[in-house]
This record gives structure tokens, C-alpha cells and sequence, in this order.
């Protein structure tokens, strides 16, 4: 949901990320989800993973059905990437239904945004790193056959990547979407950019296209993935027509409309106009962007905006109900044009 235009002006708002990742700290743990019935045939578990050659840990949450068809040809394969400074237990609300339709949810924690590795590790910098996000993704996938249970371990998966705010660029970078920062810069300095709270957290300087560091945002392509869902995706502006053009996997794209953070038209309408196979779904009922996230109860905000309160209306589990059909639908809809 934030994105920053250079390295040097990280340490400038290490104040208001740290606020941020407090409040979807208590987001996750006021929110944890009232599930159905049928919940408790689900199973979880957390794996901590080590990615050797980064020198980063990985911890991920999995949900999943113990039983599993014997005549399953293809595993299900869902992989959840948070927003900025959160953690994939925000988004229990999708990954349980998920997973009892047969999905494995994968659920990745990106170190030193989530709180789940604890408060010290926390560094506000990586916010912009978005390449360790796809890093962290691509490994994961290479390590199924030892992440998984052995019995729902498979010689082949349908692999779909679903990404809220920041984590909605982690799924459009694995199908070859390409960030343009000083296209990027150009908008967040622009007159038209004054209602993008995501611009607010940095745009003192512009960067070099060219560096090493930039290079980075651009290598993260996985043929692997054969889907990608985003839910209210950050980084549009950023986003090159020329790659978004290329993307060849179906794509769902939901946005939000009245949005309170990212501006509907420069985000999700821009990934949805310009991805070929991509379907656009619009919430216009005043839904705001972190209705994504479980249902909370505290008072944090970030950038003025609640994390918990949704404005006047809006119930946040209609709203998953509502999404969790799109979902599904798209799913089972492509699910021969995936595998």
C-alpha cells in the first residue's frame, strides 16, 4: 500500500511505518476471524524457512485439508503476500475457505515488515525492497516438496499468487510486471497525485533509473505462477503499459472504488485496463482499502486512515462474503486455462 521512491528517504518516515506495522500488529491479533463450522477441518501450521543465498528467513503460514483426493492429479496452490507492514494472518478470513475448498494456502510473512518476527526486526526501509517479496515468493515455490506435508506433495501445481495493496505488485512482478520509478516520480510530484496517500511517504527525490537497485524491481518473472489475484494493488503508477501488456495468466483485479488510500483509476483501473486477460471488479459502496484485511476492533490508523473502521455501511464480512464469491469464481473459472 506505500511505496517509496528512493532508499535515502526511508530513514525519513521510519516514524509513521513503525505506526503503521503496530496497527496491522493489532489489526491481526484483535481480528482474527469467526469462522465456520467447517473450520475445524482445516489445519494450520508455521515453517520457518531460511532462503541461504539471501541470508533471510522466511516464515509461513499454511492452511490446508489433511484429506486429500487420491485421484488429484494437480495440487492447489495458493500463495498469499501481505500488504506493507503486515502478515499474512490478516487475511484468515480468505485463506480457511480457501483451503477448504482443497486450496494449500500458503501465507508468506516478508521479513522486516511483519510483525511476526518480532518488533526489533522491523525496518521500515524494506518497505521498498519489493524484490524480496517476489524473492521470498519464488522460493517458497521451490520449496514446496519440503514445505508441504509428504501425502499432499505432487509432481506438478496450479500455482496463484494473491497480493493486497503492496503484496498486489508481489503477484503482478511474478508474471513480468515492470516498475518505472521515474514515471513514478513524475506522478507522486504531479497536482494529480495530492489524494495519493501512498505518495506521502516519500518523493523528496528522484531516483536513478539506471542504479543497481532499481534494476532489481525488474528480474522477478516465475513461469511457475499461473494466475494472480489483487486485491486494492499498490505500485500502479509505477506500473509500465509496455509489461503490463505482456502479462499472459488470467488476472483478477479488485479494486475499490470510493478508495481512502490509493486512488481507484491510477491503481487497480490501470493494472485492469492495460492486462490483457485481466477481469476488473469494483466495490462503489464505500468500501475503503483495508476492508481486505480480517475484520479488527482497534483505533490505529495509517496516514488518517482507520485500519478497523470502515465507513458508515460498510460491513466488512458482507464484504468478504461478496469477495470470497469473485474469487471462486474466477478460480473455478479458470481452472482449466491454469493447469
Amino acid at each position: 500500500m506505500n511505496y517509496i521512491s528512493t532508499l535515502k528517504s526511508a530513514t525519513k518516515i521510519s516514524v509513521i511505518l513503525l505506526i503503521c506495522s503496530q496497527a496491522l500488529n493489532s489489526s491481526a491479533i484483535a481480528g482474527e476471524l469467526t469462522h465456520d463450522q467447517n473450520s475445524s477441518a482445516i489445519k494450520t501450521d508455521v515453517i520457518d524457512l531460511v532462503h541461504s543465498d539471501k541470508k533471510r528467513p522466511i516464515k509461513v503460514d499454511l492452511w490446508y485439508k489433511e484429506s486429500r483426493a487420491k485421484n488429484a492429479s494437480k495440487l492447489n496452490v495458493a500463495i498469499l503476500s501481505h500488504g506493507a507492514m503486515g502478515s499474512s494472518k490478516d487475511y484468515s478470513w480468505l485463506a480457511y475457505p480457501l483451503a477448504a475448498q482443497g486450496w494449500i494456502v500458503i501465507g508468506l510473512n516478508h521479513f522486516g515488515e511483519s510483525w511476526r518476527y518480532g518488533r526489533e526486526n522491523i525496518d521500515p526501509s524494506s518497505v521498498m525492497r519489493f524484490w524480496q517479496r517476489t524473492e521470498d515468493a519464488s522460493f517458497v515455490i521451490d520449496s514446496l516438496d519440503t514445505l508441504l506435508p509428504k501425502h499432499l506433495t505432487t509432481a506438478s501445481a496450479n500455482i496463484v499468487v494473491i497480493g493486497h495493496s503492496s503484496g498486489g505488485y508481489t503477484a503482478a512482478g511474478l508474471v513480468g510486471v515492470h516498475l518505472d520509478f521515474n514515471q513514478m516520480y513524475d506522478y507522486c510530484t504531479s497536482s494529480g497525485a495530492q489524494a495519493d496517500l501512498g505518495c506521502s511517504y516519500g518523493k523528496s527525490e528522484k531516483p536513478l533509473q539506471a542504479s543497481p537497485i532499481a534494476e532489481k524491481f525488474n528480474f522477478a518473472f516465475d513461469n511457475r505462477v499461473t494466475g494472480i489475484i489483487m486485491l486494492d494493488p499498490a505500485m500502479g503508477p509505477a506500473a509500465t503499459e509496455v509489461s503490463l501488456n505482456k502479462v499472459k495468466v488470467p488476472t483478477l483485479i479488485i479494486g475499490s472504488q470510493q478508495n481512502d488510500f490509493l486512488p481507484f483509476e491510477r491503481h487497480a483501473e490501470h493494472y485492469a485496463n492495460n492486462i490483457p486477460l485481466a477481469e476488473l471488479v469494483t466495490l462503489n459502496n464505500g468500501e475503503g482499502h483495508f476492508v481486505y484485511i480480517n475484520s479488527c476492533d482497534n483505533n490505529y490508523k495509517a496516514r488518517g486512515v482507520s485500519l478497523c473502521e470502515d465507513r458508515q455501511g460498510v460491513n466488512r464480512g458482507h464484504v468478504h462474503q461478496k469477495l470470497l464469491g469473485h474469487i471462486l469464481k474466477f478460480l473455478t473459472k479458470n481452472s482449466q486455462v491454469m493447469t
